[in-house]
């Protein structure tokens, strides 16, 4: 880190935003304009207080009191809304975390309050300076429609001796962001020309959600070409998704002052993507304060603090960095400097990120636990859109839970990036010292190497905000295949975010070479030492298996074979070979090719494990060898029923069901249940991992139920159109057709 980043700690909780277009703040009740409720000190005094007072600056505890809660007397809205934003100002002893001060909100309509629900602060939406803190959007239910009242209590707590924290003021902007009469319908639209390469997805844009005068500006629009790609959450509740969108871009261009929504796109839960910040492609948005100069913002719409986002969001969210990462030659896998115009960015960042990633891992949570834990396999999945295969080997430090032959460290007190920030979502880090008495931390990375021949050797240092520089002398030991290179010194607080390269050696193939750093250096003292992934780019001849990849899954029997040579002679042939056991004794495949680094082969039948590899044949002579690569053919959906009804009350029946998948196995159910007279199945329970659940009957008819399983690879059972074999027919049979009812009204 360097040396000015403890001016970062000071803003502690905040997010960055650089400046972008401006608006002056409007209030009235302007369709889709907010409104602003403030309270100070003298409104304190209405409500309850149990352990709180208020004084002439604001809300606090009472003399004597560790905690205490406030509860506010019901507060009208200046108009129905939908969405309301709290921003509060407060002297708080720590506000990096919600101890000192929690604000609760609920609201109404016509009918009963909402449940409680925690406002906490949304680091997105706040910038350096700014002297209030901006708290998560509370959104009215949709099927509620417009709510008119609030209510807000807040939690004040300190530790020991801390000052008692000081709420000084509390703002609700209300916002009604429900759509207008004659809105169009949202449909998302592909680009009216396509494009060369990987497509554009569809996107609903600004004309279909965004009805506001304010929403067409030209004035303060700025354009860098994109060069990194970074993953935000909203932080927001809420299911109808447009009017989300509009009250984020309410709050945003009024109530925050930035003259547009921060994020260049936004996208749902059911994977529905929107144009988000005015401009087109290379729009400077205002998402990740001066890190926006260069960078794509896509958030996710929800908090995935702790909810995995849906497979349909994280579809459309790979499909549209895809697009973006062949458009600008974006490698998912890397990472590098911002552009300089308009950036006091200095260091490296990867090139695929979460927000969390731009200052460090500290700032704040976005996009979520559950977000961020999702970037590897997000790089992944852009890359296999784009077909690409990185030339480099990658070694991360955790493979496998860390300690293991891949990498091992030394048995002292090591820390963990903060945040997941690293490689991946980790890295090891230490202390330099230049006393080797003192020096007792170390760690070897054994890559596993495919072929013999020679590999540059690259290492990684994340820029992550542990309030301390980097080293300037890491000295790095490698061992090859011609002896060891000692003391390659690199100065990581220069090249912090970035991949540095050690030099090229030659390696034997197997964990036959390691790399060694430890926290030995003659440059300085007290400075962080990285242990982060290293990654190797072979320079001799070598066959690479590129698809199917290592441990995945295909669901059709024509297989399509993927390799490359790395600076391999002219060849003669290829064998590709598969077989059922990794010493390729029992070979299923074998086809004697041209050199070719591609092939489709159709298989017999599925297989659970296969193993296959290339074996080149170079004019001159000798033999070049893939590493082998295990995959699977799963092509069948599984085989389910429901086996048993069993009544257990005069309305209960437990049901049991299962079934049988020969290859990967059944993952889930989805169980539909159909009363007599009805015109359709009706979805009982879904994606369900039980074989039997209890069923409540609503009435006296006859219930018939029906079976669909979903394999571990994502078949799906067709589903059973007559009923399944154990409960007699489906819908599409005359009720008098049914002989033998399973049970009735009677029993």
């Amino acid at each position: 880190m360097k040396s000015y980043r403890p001016l970062i700690l000071v803003l502690a909780g905040l997010a960055l935003f650089a400046s972008g277009p401006r608006l002056a703040s409007v209030a009235g009740a302007t369709p889709g304009r907010p409104e602003v409720t403030r309270l100070a000190a003298p409104q304190f005094a209405d409500g309850s207080h149990d352990g709180t007072v208020v004084t002439l600056t604001g809300l606090t505890l009472a003399p004597d009191a560790a905690s205490g809660t406030y509860l506010a007397p019901p507060l009208p809205a200046p108009f129905p809304f939908n969405a309301v934003f709290p921003v509060w100002e407060a002297n708080l002893a720590h506000p990096e975390h919600e101890h000192d001060l929690l604000l609760e909100v609920r609201t109404r309509g016509d009918g009963a309050w909402t449940d409680w629900r925690p406002s906490h602060a949304n680091h997105d939406w706040i910038r350096p300076g700014d002297p209030d803190i901006t708290g998560e959007m509370i959104m009215a239910p949709t099927a509620e429609g417009r709510h008119t009242e609030l209510q807000f209590r807040v939690h004040l707590a300190r530790d020991g001796e801390d000052p008692a924290p000081l709420l000084r003021g509390l703002s609700f902007f209300f916002v009604d962001s429900t759509a207008p009469p004659g809105a169009p319908p949202i449909e998302p639209l592909l680009p009216e020309t396509p494009t060369p390469g990987y497509p554009k997805p569809g996107v609903v844009p600004r004309s279909q959600w965004c009805f506001d005068p304010a929403c067409n500006y030209s004035d303060g629009l700025e354009y860098v070409s994109v060069t990194h790609l970074v993953v935000h959450h909203t932080v927001t509740t809420g299911t109808n998704y447009p009017d989300v969108v509009r009250a984020i871009w309410s709050f945003h261009t009024f109530s925050r002052g930035w003259g547009d929504v921060g994020y260049n796109y936004l996208i749902d839960p059911n994977g529905v993507i929107y144009e988000g910040h005015l401009g087109g492609d290379d729009v400077v948005g205002t998402h990740a304060g001066n890190a926006n100069h260069g960078s794509m913002g896509a958030a996710m719409i929800g908090d995935f603090s702790n909810v995995a986002p849906s497979s349909a969001m994280k579809d459309a969210l790979a499909n549209l960095l895809a697009w973006k990462a062949d458009q600008k030659g974006i490698d998912p896998f890397d990472a590098r400097r911002l552009p300089d115009a308009g950036s006091n960015v200095d260091w490296g960042l990867p090139n695929l990120m979460g927000h969390r990633d731009v200052f460090g891992g500290t700032n704040t949570a976005c996009p979520g636990n559950l977000g961020h834990d999702m970037l590897p396999w997000l790089r992944q999945e852009v890359a296999n859109r784009l077909g690409y295969v990185s030339p480099f080997l990658y070694v991360e430090e955790w493979a496998n839970g860390g300690d293991t032959p891949i990498f091992s460290k030394s048995n002292a007190n090591w820390y963990t990036a903060p945040g997941g920030c690293g490689s991946n979502r980790h890295a090891y880090y230490t202390f330099s010292t230049t006393d080797p008495g003192q020096s007792v931390n170390w760690g070897i990375w054994r890559p596993n190497i495919p072929a013999d021949g020679s590999y540059e050797v690259w290492v990684y240092a994340p820029y992550c905000d542990t309030g301390r520089g980097e080293t300037y002398g890491a000295r790095y030991d490698i061992h090859h295949a011609a002896g060891s290179n000692y003391n390659v010194t690199v100065n990581v607080d220069a090249n912090v975010g970035l991949w540095m390269n050690l030099g090229s050696y030659p390696f034997q193939a197997g964990n036959t070479g390691w790399v060694y750093l430890d926290d030995l250096t003659t440059t300085d003292t007290g400075r962080g030492v990285w242990f982060d992934a290293i990654r190797l780019r072979p320079l001799s001849a070598a066959a690479i298996n590129q698809a199917p990849a290592n441990g995945t899954w295909k669901t059709n029997r024509i297989v399509d074979f993927t390799w490359t040579f790395v600076n391999v002679p002219t060849l003669s042939s290829v064998n590709l070979q598969a077989a059922t056991d990794p010493s390729f004794s029992n070979l299923v495949l074998s086809a004697s090719l041209p050199p070719v680094q591609s092939h489709a082969h159709q298989f017999n039948s599925d297989y659970a494990s296969l193993h296959w590899r290339v074996r080149a044949l170079p004019v001159g002579g000798g033999v070049i060898v893939s590493n082998a690569t295990q995959f699977g053919i799963d092509s069948r959906y599984p085989e389910t029923q429901v086996h048993s009804v069993v009544q257990t009350g005069q309305n209960s029946f437990q049901v049991a069901w299962g079934g049988t998948d020969a290859t990967s196995g059944i993952s889930r159910y989805n169980i539909d249940v159909w009363g007599v007279g009805d015109a359709t199945w009706t979805r009982w329970l879904t994606d369900s991992t039980l074989t039997s659940a209890t069923y409540q009957r609503p009435d006296g008819r006859v219930y018939w139920f029906r079976s669909q399983g979903i394999d571990n690879v994502g078949n799906v059972e067709p589903a059973h159109l007559e009923g399944d074999k154990a409960t007699g027919p489906g819908p599409n049979f005359p009720v008098e057709r049914i002989l033998l009812p399973l049970f009735d009204h009677d029993l």
